[in-house]
């Protein structure tokens, strides 16, 4: 609330408004206004079937021209172009994988090391679904978790996978000592 008084403070021409909702109910909601022309002049959007409804419609503008000279100050992934090839959606953030714990006993009780590249890693999961186990778990229990992973690994891999694993070999037993081997 601070904030937005701060704001409103600040630019007296601009009228700021937060509405909070959230899942199912936020996406009818947007539908509706959508339909009624009247949708907010900032919203959060999700990639996907419902934004592209949005856009075709044109009920958004291109962005690429608001981003003048900071286009540059993008990591190129959040400005790839979107549907017919404008920019409708900035990302508040790009997804990574930012940390993976080994069970480094684990690994040396099926005769593997520690893997140096992503080719590496991808050549271990054969030994390791032979023993029985998950090559590699997620705590996903929200579906987009893992599609946020996914849709990350589509734009970053193979080079910061890559720059990943060899830079968790600092810690590589920080809680591989606390972790079994996940049976299946």
């Amino acid at each position: 609330d601070a904030t937005v008084e701060a704001f409103n403070a600040k630019y007296p021409n601009i009228t700021l408004k937060i509405e909070n909702s959230f899942g199912e109910a936020y996406h009818q909601k947007l539908a509706a206004l959508a339909a009624a022309g009247d949708l907010p002049d900032v919203m959060y959007l999700w990639p996907g079937g419902r934004s592209v409804e949005i856009y075709k419609n044109e009920l958004t503008e291109d962005l690429y021209p608001f981003l003048g000279a900071d286009k540059d100050k993008f990591v190129p992934a959040a400005v790839a172009p979107q549907w017919d090839g404008k920019l409708y959606e900035l990302p508040i953030g790009i997804t990574a994988t930012h940390v993976m714990y080994v069970n480094t006993k684990l690994l040396s009780d099926l005769g593997l090391t520690m893997p140096k590249t992503y080719d590496e890693l991808v050549a271990m999961v054969p030994k390791i679904k032979e023993a029985g186990l998950y090559p590699i778990l997620m705590a996903n229990k929200a579906a987009w978790v893992m599609q946020s992973c996914l849709f990350s690994a589509l734009v970053f891999l193979p080079t910061v996978i890559s720059t990943i694993i060899i830079g968790i070999l600092w810690s590589i037993n920080l809680i591989s000592d606390a972790l079994g081997p996940a049976k299946k």
